[in-house]
């Protein structure tokens, strides 16, 4: 079910890891939010998907997004999306990451007080 109540913080992340500082950027900002006690919300979509799969092919230096998304519950951020088209639903551990469609997208992104997209 995508968020029956106001989400305050939406971080809509569309870039790959390791292509830039996007993705990194927007995984710091959830993790952010979520350490401040916020109503914060993550939404992966485009190039953003690869974050959900484990890459051995990060740089030598560079953090493992993957890994870290995994620590997303300790911060209490629990309502990680997919824009996939279909209703797939990504286990990784703890997270559950909800596939929704592209419309779902767009109800997400307007319920929400403050987005954020890297």
């Amino acid at each position: 079910m995508v968020l029956a109540e106001q989400t305050t913080w939406l971080i809509h992340i569309q870039q790959a890891p390791h292509q830039g500082l996007a993705a990194a950027l927007g995984v710091d900002a959830t993790l952010a939010c979520g350490a401040f006690g916020q109503s914060v919300a993550l939404l992966l979509e485009k190039e953003g998907l690869e974050l959900l799969t484990p890459s051995s092919a990060h740089p030598q230096g560079d953090r493992n997004l993957h890994k870290l998304l995994q620590s997303l519950p300790l911060y209490e951020v629990e309502r990680i999306y997919a824009v996939t088209g279909s209703e797939t639903v990504f286990p990784m551990g703890e997270l559950q990451v909800e596939a929704i469609t592209p419309r779902q997208s767009r109800s997400l992104i307007a319920n929400s007080r403050h987005v954020i997209s890297f």
